[in-house]
């Protein structure tokens, strides 16, 4: 126990220090285009960046700032920093998941022999360099933004939740449940990110607690953990606010109170309700619900970070996004309403129109005499035709023209014409593209005596829905992003479907053509584009070859891996809903699932020393094999340093 425990920690800060150094000396120099100037320049003084506000970021950046000594240049490169730092120890974590559970696959229950140590710890290096050097995690890890952050905190409540696992004194093992909600409270004001772990912590728990598993019930923790995450993103971070709204408008329009009495009122009833719950679970010794109660508060402590946004935004900071200097304007920004909203489970399509507008609420703000809230208007949405509804819909951006060309590109419809009360007169069958069908409906239209009561609608059904779910949003924006980490990446030229720009390549030229088909000749500036890398497949294959081996293996453990996986790419796919173009590539947002896959990689090396050991002896096969999967980690870093190494870059600033 205590050689493998040593071996695992100086290994796993070894590996740590890897990705320090490489994150370190390829950090941006100074700023980044995007979100990078405003997240830098409010940390520096603590400013109001745009909703809905990363707080802990912008706190703990500063704390980084005070190390510049107000030096411009480095002020921005500490922020940048923070972020290598933060990616960094997301690497050792993944390490030291990935060994754990490369253990129960290698040891099963018992102790690992000092052999078996060292296969798992290849497992681990392997797991976490591939990581290092991918193309999405390095890409965050040298600017200052939240997403490297956010996955330092996805790392570490998975891998408190594996502690929680395996500790051996059951008295005290809870207390790092406690400890995980706190940290997810805390996390949201980086990031939701870290929220898409806890089904597969969900999955953690069940199979710790019930020996024999059953498909309902592994369904059923599954259900439980969504229903978690729902309540952290519906419940905790939007309607909560809310209901501190409602709070507020009582005591102050109602009561004649001052400014935020309701809203102290409501924190103080909430904290009084909580300390009761966890006093009376003592008292009465009943220990889940003193779980429960304790990591209820922990997760309000952790939210309780956002009172800093309402602080800075009434100290009137140059950078004051959207101005949630009260309650109400807090609420507006906490839930995006700036950004719109696009229907998850149910809604139009995006040939629908609104047969009405909708109340759904009533916007405040305060009076000049600082009295009272005034009431400046509704809040509206719009309610739909049944008929142009579907469930979980994927094309539902019905208020951009240059949307639905996109759509219909994708999807090519039928069209049909039908009368005002929607029965439908005539179907024009798209034979020769759906411009030539919209066509021949709208001549037809014009032909007839009653044409001004008709209409040319896209015909969309599910099998549209799903075609563009299918080809967009999963084909290009997540299976294209997983690929450019696994496989290879054309270049960093905006993707728009053709042939040319942003593709996944492999590298293998056959196949790339095959897929791709002919590309135009590069001009010169993109003949020897630094993002145009080849990895031959070889990280995507090694992945697969340890995702098969840990399914075989461990079905538990790599169903908790699968599920990780999943949630942090397909389902958060689902959950975003892109539209059919996007301002920058949005690969960001899927670095969790990367991350997870990286740990298959790491089981790939595992997979193939299982297969040699017997044949050739466990040294001669651990050796061999280790050397030849850091082909891997070194093939990824190799094509990956040009175009990841900014330390001299000043484009940005020098434009601005």
């Amino acid at each position: 126990m205590k050689f493998f425990k040593q071996i695992n920690n100086i290994t796993g800060w070894a590996v740590f220090l890897v990705a320090l150094i490489t994150y370190t000396l390829t950090l941006e120099a100074t700023t980044s285009f995007w979100d990078c100037g405003e997240f830098i320049s409010g940390a520096y003084k603590m400013q109001v960046v745009h909703p809905p506000g990363a707080p802990v970021f912008l706190l703990i950046g500063r704390i980084f700032t005070l190390f510049a000594f107000d030096d411009p240049y480095w002020i921005a490169w500490t922020v940048n920093f923070l972020s290598g730092l933060t990616s960094a120890f997301a690497v050792l974590f993944l390490f030291w998941i990935t060994t754990g559970f490369a253990r129960k696959v290698v040891a099963k229950d018992g102790e690992p022999t000092q052999m078996q140590s060292f296969a798992i710890m290849a497992t681990g290096v392997i797991a976490a360099l591939a990581c290092t050097f991918t193309d999405t995690i390095w890409f965050s890890a040298v600017e200052g933004e939240v997403y490297a952050m956010s996955l330092f905190f996805m790392m570490l409540v998975f891998w408190c939740m594996m502690k929680w696992e395996s500790a051996e004194d059951a008295r005290y093992r809870d207390r790092w449940l406690v400890l995980i909600f706190f940290l997810l409270g805390v996390s949201s004001g980086v990031h939701l990110l870290s929220f898409l772990a806890i089904p597969a912590m969900a999955l953690i728990y069940y199979f710790k607690r019930f020996n024999k598993p059953t498909p309902i019930g592994i369904l059923a923790a599954l259900g439980i953990g969504v229903v978690i995450l729902g309540f952290f993103f519906k419940g905790i971070v939007s309607k909560m606010i809310s209901i501190i709204a409602g709070f507020e408008l009582a005591f102050t329009n109602g009561l004649g109170m001052p400014y935020g009495s309701g809203f102290t009122f409501f924190a103080i009833i909430l904290v009084a309700a909580m300390l009761a719950a966890v006093a009376y679970a003592h008292r009465k010794n009943k220990h889940d619900l003193h779980v429960a109660a304790l990591s209820f508060l922990m997760v309000f402590m952790g939210f309780s970070t956002y009172f800093i946004v309402i602080i800075r935004a009434n100290a009137d900071t140059p950078i004051n996004m959207n101005r949630p200097s009260n309650v109400f304007a807090l609420e507006s920004y906490l839930n995006r309403e700036q950004y719109g909203d696009r229907p998850l489970l149910y809604g139009p399509h995006y040939d629908a129109y609104p047969i009405e507008r909708i109340t759904t609420g009533k916007k405040y703000v305060p009076t000049a005499d600082g009295s009272e809230y005034k009431y400046i208007g509704d809040k509206y949405g719009y309610k739909f035709d049944p008929k142009e509804e579907m469930l979980l819909p994927r094309m539902g951006s019905w208020q951009n023209d240059a949307h639905k060309v996109a759509y219909r590109d994708m999807v090519q419809p039928d069209f049909k014409v039908v009368t005002s009360n929607g029965t439908i007169k005539k179907i024009f069958k798209n034979t020769t593209g759906w411009q030539s069908a919209q066509q021949s409906a709208e001549a037809y239209v014009n032909s007839q005596p009653d044409g001004a009561s008709l209409k040319v609608k896209d015909m969309i059904s599910e099998r549209e829905n799903m075609s563009f779910f299918f080809k967009y949003q999963v084909g290009v924006m997540y299976w294209r992003y997983f690929m450019w980490n696994f496989s290879g990446r054309q270049n960093d030229v905006q993707g728009r479907f053709d042939n040319n720009d942003g593709n996944w390549i492999t590298g293998i030229p056959f196949i790339d053509e095959a897929r791709i088909g002919p590309q135009d000749e590069a001009p010169d500036y993109m003949k020897n584009n630094f993002a145009h890398n080849e990895y031959f497949m070889l990280p995507f294959i090694l992945g697969l070859i340890g995702m098969f081996f840990h399914f075989k293996q461990d079905p538990k453990s790599a169903m908790i891996v699968l599920a990780l996986f999943l949630f942090a790419g397909v389902l958060q796919v689902v959950y975003l809903n892109s539209p059919p173009f996007e301002p920058r590539e949005r690969d960001y947002t899927l670095v969790g699932s990367f991350v997870t896959f990286c740990l298959w990689i790491g089981f790939g090396m595992l997979a193939i020393y299982n297969a040699l050991k017997d044949k050739v002896g466990n040294a001669p096969a651990l050796g061999s094999t280790f050397m030849l999967c850091m082909a891997v980690p070194v093939l990824l870093a190799a094509q990956n340093w040009d175009d990841h190494d900014r330390s001299e870059r000043y484009t940005a600033r020098d434009y601005a």
